[in-house]
């Protein structure tokens, strides 16, 4: 599997602990990797996407990658702020941010982090806090026989 997709899955394990009996202050209903979360689904919930992946450096068929992670955070209209920033500090803390290097919890090294809360437009059904978070890690291209 590539380590691209092992990341992705580990991202996506890490958000579901996200549960006040773990721990942290958001009730996660789940993670979810598509754009369209429809009306059915209890809130709040995490959507995980990615927005670009690009290459740092290569040695022969290993190469150094950066991704650029999303979490958009879909909590229900009535919201307050401070759920949408106790979110963001529960999704850092999930993923092992501010952590030691020797006890990642995801297979690659978080090299930055972004939040931003949209202004709520006028008839929205919905609040969204979208978390940027971009990881380090190594692809390996070479074919094994």
């Amino acid at each position: 599997m590539p380590r691209s997709a092992e990341i992705s899955a580990d991202i996506e394990a890490r958000l579901q602990l996200i549960q006040p009996n773990k721990g942290f202050y958001t009730d996660l209903k789940g993670v979810f990797d598509d754009d369209a979360p429809g009306d059915k689904r209890p809130l709040p919930l995490a959507l995980l996407t990615w927005e670009d992946d690009e290459p740092k450096d290569r040695v022969l068929a290993k190469v150094t990658r950066h991704r650029s992670f999303v979490i958009d955070g879909v909590f229900p209209r009535s919201a307050k702020r401070r759920d949408l920033e106790r979110f963001h500090f529960d999704v850092l803390r999930a993923l092992g941010w501010g952590g030691d290097e020797f006890d990642r919890k995801i297979r690659g090294q978080i090299l930055s982090d972004s939040a931003e809360i949209p202004r709520q437009e006028p008839g929205a059904k919905v609040r969204l806090i979208t978390i940027t978070v971009l990881v380090q890690y190594v692809e390996d291209y070479s074919i094994s026989p």
